[in-house]
C-alpha cells in the first residue's frame, strides 16, 4: 500500500471513530468491519513499535533483557502476558499470541470501546474486547481478550493485549475515570 493511501485510510478511520465518539451511536456493519480491518491489518502490525523493558519483563526474559532498554513491543507483551502472567498457554509463541489478538479485533461479536488516553485529552484509547478461545487461555487467563490501541492525530498504534479475569469490569472502571463510549456495546 502506498504511503498516501495508508495515510488516507488512517484519516478515514480516525474521522469515523471520532464522529462515533462525538455523537455516540453504534457503527453500521460496514463501518464496524472497516474499523476492525484497519486495526487488525495496519495498527496491530505497525513497525517500529517498541516498548521499554521494565523489571517484570526483564524477569520474564530470564536475564536476556535489561530494564530501561527498548524491545519490539510484540516481544515485551508476549513475555509479560504469556510467560510471566500466564494468561496464554506456556507454549504459546509470539505468533500464537498475536493471532489471538487479531481474532479478538476481527470478532464481529466483540465490543469496541473508546476513551480518552490521557488527562490532557490529546489522544484516544481504542479497545477491542472479545471472547477468547478456551485453547488460548493459560492458567491465569480470563474468558475475554482485550486489545488496546493509542489513537492520536498522526497514528494508530497497538499498546497491549491481555486476558484479564474481569475484562468488562476493568473497562467500566476506566470509563468512570476517563469518560469512554461503547461504539459496539459489550452485551
Amino acid at each position: 500500500m502506498a504511503a498516501g493511501a495508508g495515510d488516507a485510510l488512517f484519516h478515514e478511520i480516525r474521522s469515523l471513530i471520532l464522529e462515533l465518539w462525538d455523537r455516540p451511536r453504534s457503527p453500521s456493519s460496514p463501518e464496524a468491519a472497516r474499523i476492525r480491518a484497519y486495526f487488525a491489518d495496519v495498527a496491530l502490525r505497525r513497525q517500529p513499535n517498541v516498548d521499554e523493558v521494565d523489571e517484570r519483563i526483564a524477569i520474564a526474559s530470564q536475564g536476556q533483557l535489561c530494564p530501561g532498554t527498548y524491545v519490539d513491543r510484540r516481544i515485551a507483551k508476549h513475555l509479560l502476558h504469556v510467560r510471566l502472567q500466564r494468561e496464554w498457554p506456556s507454549n504459546a509463541s509470539i505468533a500464537d499470541y498475536m493471532d489471538s489478538l487479531e481474532r479478538a479485533i476481527r470478532n464481529p461479536n466483540g465490543a469496541i470501546y473508546v476513551e480518552w488516553y490521557d488527562e490532557q485529552h490529546a489522544a484516544h484509547r481504542v479497545v477491542f474486547v472479545a471472547r477468547g478461545r478456551t485453547t488460548s487461555r493459560g492458567l491465569r487467563g480470563g474468558r475475554y481478550v482485550v486489545v488496546t490501541f493509542l489513537l492520536k492525530a498522526g497514528e494508530a498504534r497497538w499498546l497491549t493485549g491481555y486476558q484479564p479475569g474481569e475484562a468488562f469490569a476493568n473497562i467500566a472502571r476506566q470509563r468512570a475515570l476517563l469518560g469512554g463510549v461503547w461504539l459496539i456495546p459489550s452485551g
